[in-house]
């Protein structure tokens, strides 16, 4: 029997394998810092080896590669012809800094041999979690009779904080003064 010149018009149209990134648990950034782990997807077995390209990327206003995390700027991930899942993991830099949470994430990029990139899971987020306490703030005593004028107070903050800290001072008899610290 010749083998047939027209191909099943099945195959040629069946949809291709495609490759996404969920969301992974959140990391605290402990003072011995840590690993954040992400898992690809594929919604098949490609049966053949397939490749995913990935690298972080900041958020605005959220975590800062180099401070807060080790950037990758391109990594590539290999299925096996029967491998629907993988893992990798991006480290998380200690921290001590009273901060709040903070997020970067993941992209995928380059898929091979006919896999499409999921539209709904091309990137994933991670979340970086503060666990570090408020820094406490001190006002020294200070001892000065009416006829001295001016008093000057020194405030000292327990730990460096990224966030402002703000306190409030009353004064007799009426007269307030707010000051901001950062």
């Amino acid at each position: 029997m010749k083998p047939s010149l027209i191909e099943p018009l099945e195959s040629r149209y069946a949809p291709a394998a495609l490759v996404g990134i969920g969301n992974p648990a959140a990391q605290a950034e402990n003072a011995s810092g840590g690993t954040i782990t992400f898992t690809v997807t594929l919604s098949e077995a490609p049966g053949q080896e397939v490749t995913i390209h990935y690298h972080t990327e900041d958020i605005s206003g959220g975590a800062t590669a180099g401070e807060d995390y080790q950037a990758i700027s391109d990594a590539v991930l290999t299925f096996g012809a029967n491998e629907t899942t993988k893992t990798f993991t991006v480290a998380v830099n200690p921290d001590t800094k009273f901060e709040n949470d903070e997020t970067f994430r993941v992209v995928l990029s380059d898929p091979s041999n006919g896999l499409d990139l999921d539209p709904d899971h091309s990137a994933g987020v991670a979340t970086i979690t503060n666990d570090d306490s408020a820094p406490t703030l001190t006002v020294e005593n200070v001892t000065k009779s009416e006829s001295d004028g001016t008093m000057t107070f020194t405030l000292t903050l327990s730990a460096a904080s990224g966030l402002p800290i703000t306190m409030e001072n009353s004064r007799s008899p009426s007269t307030s003064l707010s000051m901001m610290i950062c």
